[in-house]
């Protein structure tokens, strides 16, 4: 039979726990910013990749110690009506042209695809 894990916080007065609980906080915080600021540095390595693969025409970059494969695919999503009105409209207006146009699939197509 396991041993259930001991909670070392129970006999610790709300000051301590207080204390505690908002160091972590401020931690998470911190480790978050630095998430994003690895993220925001990736970004833009991946443009820079891209473009070099396109360049080189190659789609695998040898490194030192690693390989970084890069995958291009352009993406295709229709217009929504909050991001670009006239483009929306214009879809619209084809659809219902070709007779291809329901509302209520058309609306609940391009929520999911905002989202």
């Amino acid at each position: 039979m396991e041993r259930l894990e001991i909670n070392e916080y129970k006999k610790d007065p709300g000051v301590v726990l207080v204390r505690k609980y908002a160091e972590l906080e401020t931690k998470k915080g911190e480790l978050k910013n630095q998430i994003t600021a690895i993220e925001d540095e990736q970004a833009k390595i991946e443009e820079a990749a891209i473009e070099y693969a396109e360049r080189e025409n190659v789609r695998v970059i040898d490194g030192p110690d690693h390989l970084l494969a890069v995958t291009i695919n352009e993406e295709t999503c229709a217009p929504t009506r909050k991001e670009n009105q006239d483009k929306w409209q214009k879809l619209r207006d084809t659809l219902i042209a070709e007779g291809k146009f329901i509302e209520g699939i058309i609306i609940s197509f391009l929520a999911a695809l905002a989202e």
